[in-house]
């Protein structure tokens, strides 16, 4: 069961979104799988609210911070699947995936040069300040 706080604040100024996520991810998961208890004031009593996550809302930069993406300076720009900007953005191309993500993290890694990778990442889409664990845990 959650404890009752009394407030929880993220300072977007002071730490990354994807550094906040993991925080706010745990408490979204204890909110909606095991409830928090919080008073009523129209029974005058204690309740449990179990409530799950429906759907978060941002702009596209900052969805593709969250997704761990490089959003729009990357050659294959969408963050749901792999179309590149010389496909027509109205139609849906392979969905990005964990498991292609994992093939993608691998490919990466087997270059030889820094530089090499640098384009392969920016190709697929992944920011270089991410680990291979971090970045497939955003495909689930």
């Amino acid at each position: 069961m959650l404890e009752l706080k009394t407030s929880t604040s993220y300072v977007a100024q002071i730490v990354c979104p994807l550094d906040m996520s993991k925080p706010i991810s745990e408490d979204l998961v204890k909110l909606e799988q095991e409830g928090v208890i919080v008073y009523d004031a129209l029974y005058k009593e204690m309740v449990l609210v179990i409530a799950p996550l429906m759907c978060i809302i941002c702009d596209n930069p900052r969805a593709s911070e969250l997704l761990n993406h490089l959003g729009s300076s990357a050659l294959k720009y969408c963050r749901i699947c792999m179309c590149d900007k010389t496909e027509n953005p109205d139609e849906l191309s392979e969905l990005r995936t964990m498991a292609l993500a994992l093939q993608q993290i691998a490919e990466i890694a087997a270059l030889r040069t820094e530089q090499e990778k640098i384009e392969m990442r920016k190709l697929y889409g992944m920011p270089t300040n991410r680990s291979a664990p971090y970045i497939a845990t955003w495909y689930l």
